[in-house]
């Protein structure tokens, strides 16, 4: 019974300490300091999202490609970050959120910096791979940042907290247009460039300030089957859904994708 007893009082003690230790954070403004790493990664991911939509006439003059490469350019980026990240959700839990947003950041310069690169002997393939690079980062930066800010906040302000991490979301995707028509004026690659020394100041401000918050689950196991199966299942249906507006397949295939994901 003593064992028992003594067992079951170890983690309420770790709970305790971690509360007083949450509380001391608060009262030296961590909740802002995470606050304002999450902001920058999500305005960066958002951003992207709308921002080439006007570079697009001086892509395909410049790299010499197709139209159909510039859907796949806009509809991957979108694709990639939405389908992974129940996936990614589940790789927080077992490794690490904070480890994992940060990867975010390496990742959506990486992206950023192939798709500003990309060359004309290419006609758009290394785009395509730049712009998947950063839907990768994207999901990292955008599925962690409200745990993150959840644990930051005190019970009664995570509200605020969410809701300011939502607005530079939603305000990222509406001033992406006007961002990448100025850009533009230089050259469509500083759409992509400009991302590079905000994600590595993410990286290096993320690393310094952040905290992990939860602990990881030890020897646990991700279900590849069903991560496998649920990716491929909504990029079917995602997929699908986008040909049907934009009809760059045949029918038959459009068809096929998506009722393979609703499958």
């Amino acid at each position: 019974m003593r064992s028992s007893r003594f067992s079951s009082d170890v983690p309420i003690d770790n709970i305790r300490q971690d509360e007083l230790s949450k509380q001391a954070e608060q009262q030296n403004g961590y909740q802002w300091t995470a606050l304002s790493v999450t902001t920058v990664g999500a305005l960066l991911a958002s951003i992207q999202g709308s921002a080439l939509l006007i570079a697009v006439p001086n892509i395909l003059t410049e790299l010499h490609t197709t139209f159909f490469t510039i859907m796949w350019v806009l509809i991957g980026y979108l694709l990639i970050t939405t389908v992974l990240t129940p996936v990614i959700g589940r790789l927080a839990d077992i490794w690490g959120r904070k480890r994992l947003y940060n990867s975010g950041f390496v990742m959506f310069a990486l992206g950023s910096l192939v798709a500003g690169l990309a060359q004309p002997q290419f006609h758009g393939g290394d785009l395509i791979v730049g712009r998947v690079i950063q839907g990768i980062g994207g999901a990292l930066l955008v599925t962690n940042s409200t745990a993150i800010v959840t644990d930051a906040f005190r019970k009664g302000q995570v509200g605020l907290g969410l809701g300011i991490n939502q607005i530079a979301g939603a305000a990222g995707f509406l001033v992406g247009p006007i961002i990448g028509g100025l850009l533009t004026e230089w050259s469509w690659r500083w759409v992509f460039l400009f991302n590079v020394p905000f994600a590595i100041f993410g990286v290096v401000w993320g690393i310094w300030r952040l905290r992990e918050p939860v602990r990881p689950i030890g020897q646990q196991h991700i279900d590849w089957f069903g991560s496998i199966t649920l990716t491929v299942g909504l990029t079917g249906s995602l997929l699908g859904l986008s040909l049907l507006a934009f009809p760059l397949l045949a029918p038959w295939i459009t068809y096929t994708i998506f009722v393979v994901g609703i499958i």
